[in-house]
């Protein structure tokens, strides 16, 4: 009997791909953070990412442990759910992406029995994405999609709602179906001729 494994889709907004992609390019050295993740059903969304303060050279990130805690310590003073901090994200600058035995090591001691998401990427915009299972035998799923969405903000939604309710006027109309004509059909059959030019708006001038 074989078992189906269901691999997690990751989705990040538009708005914060740009401002992760932002942090790498603005770096000339290494440079990394956390993120929140929300779990919703199968699918793992990133909802926001932050800089914290740290020392980087060309080849590592390495997080201050006291930004990490007055980083964590104001997120629960503000009623911040610190399970939702679930992702590492790090760059390498102009090198390629991949995990390094640095970037397993931080990936292990981040995730602490739980789960983690890591995204690594570079100056060239390339990204690769790994998400980290703890307990007792660990398992990582690697190379997994990124699916970056746009979503409609309040002002553009409001904006669009005005302009449409004051230029479109909507009426009745009947939907009707459409097949290909056959032999033997009565009645007339519009043909667009690409070739000579004419088609449903007459001929070309």
């Amino acid at each position: 009997m074989s078992a189906r494994v269901v691999c997690p889709k990751i989705r990040i907004e538009a708005k914060v791909w740009e401002k992760l992609l932002a942090y790498i390019q603005a770096c000339p050295q290494e440079v990394g953070g956390l993120g929140v993740v929300e779990q919703r059903l199968n699918t793992l969304v990133v909802t926001d990412i932050f800089l914290l303060e740290q020392k980087v050279t060309a080849a590592t990130t390495d997080l201050n442990n006291g930004a990490i805690a007055r980083f964590v310590a104001d997120w629960v003073r503000r009623g911040r759910n610190i399970g939702t901090l679930r992702l590492w994200w790090h760059s390498h600058a102009t090198m390629s992406v991949f995990w390094s035995s640095t970037d397993l090591a931080t990936i292990k001691d981040l995730a602490d029995g739980g789960w983690l998401l890591a995204i690594v990427g570079n100056h060239k915009g390339e990204t690769r994405a790994r998400l980290q299972l703890g307990g007792e035998v660990g398992v990582a799923i690697d190379d997994l999609p990124i699916d970056v969405y746009t979503t409609v903000s309040e002002e553009a939604r409001s904006l669009a709602m005005a302009e449409v309710g004051a230029k479109v006027r909507t009426s009745r109309t009947f939907l009707g179906s459409f097949r290909e004509p056959r032999h033997g059909d009565e009645g007339t059959v519009i043909v667009a001729d690409i070739e000579s030019g004419s088609g449903l708006f007459g001929e070309k001038s």
